[in-house]
């Protein structure tokens, strides 16, 4: 890379200005051995030199970037690449949020989900998955649900994924009714029946010796036409065993 570098230094003093080709080279180069802080350097050198850098070595860059989970020296390029006449695209917007999102930075994504609206770019299935997927993890499951409104109401429709990331969160805030409720709303709006969730359910609730709750979401389960497998039927026997002990110890005494 060092030879090649200098036999760029050399085209730029004798009056040749290096192609969209010769730069895409040079940074997939630094790229390829991990270098990529000389990539970026090599980027801002060229542009010293009036050379003008290409939508794909941006994008390219920026990619790498989130891959390294360095969100915020991408979105620093991506800035740089605004200023420099290119226009970002979905795809790039998505690989900002979801390395955002990985890093739990939850209010820079949704600045940037909002810049895309600004700028009449769409989010799509991407967007919202890592968005919501984020917010559940952070507590925040109320926020990502609200958010399934605003996708439906632009033509996206949830998946699996978004629902179990929900699911998961409402778990974790130890609301069991608004996870069970979710799952009957997804079932029922988007016909996805996750019978993973459901069994995740009666484990909980079995676990807590309610075993009426677990036996209701059972029934739920049959009248959606979900039937039960191995998994459904070890949480139900768990959960009547605690039961059973918990009775039986209250009679003891």
């Amino acid at each position: 890379m060092q030879e090649s570098r200098s036999l760029l230094h050399d085209m730029i003093w004798n009056g040749i200005s290096p192609d969209s080709f010769t730069c895409w080279v040079l940074v997939e180069g630094y790229g390829k051995e991990g270098k990529l802080l000389s990539a970026l350097n090599l980027v801002v050198e060229l542009q010293r030199f009036g050379v003008s850098i290409a939508q794909d070595i941006y994008c390219y860059l920026i990619a790498a970037l989130c891959q390294e989970n360095r969100p915020f020296a991408a979105k620093n390029l991506l800035e740089r690449m605004t200023q420099d006449g290119q226009k970002p695209e979905l795809e790039i917007y998505n690989e900002l949020i979801k390395s955002f999102c990985h890093c739990d930075c939850i209010a820079e994504a949704l600045r940037l989900k909002k810049e895309m609206v600004d700028k009449k770019i769409k989010p799509n299935l991407v967007t919202y998955g890592a968005v919501i997927d984020c917010l559940s993890r952070l507590g925040r499951s109320m926020e990502g649900e609200s958010l399934v409104g605003e996708m439906v109401a632009s033509g996206v429709v949830p998946d699996l994924a978004i629902c179990r990331a929900l699911f998961n969160g409402y778990c974790r805030e130890n609301d069991i009714d608004k996870a069970q409720s979710l799952l009957s709303f997804f079932a029922k709006e988007f016909q996805i029946h996750d019978t993973e969730s459901f069994n995740a359910l009666i484990r909980i609730t079995g676990g807590k010796g309610d075993i009426t709750s677990s036996l209701e979401i059972q029934d739920m389960m049959l009248k959606m036409g979900l039937l039960p497998n191995p998994l459904t039927c070890k949480y139900v026997i768990d959960g009547l065993w605690k039961a059973w002990r918990v009775d039986s110890a209250s009679l003891v005494k």
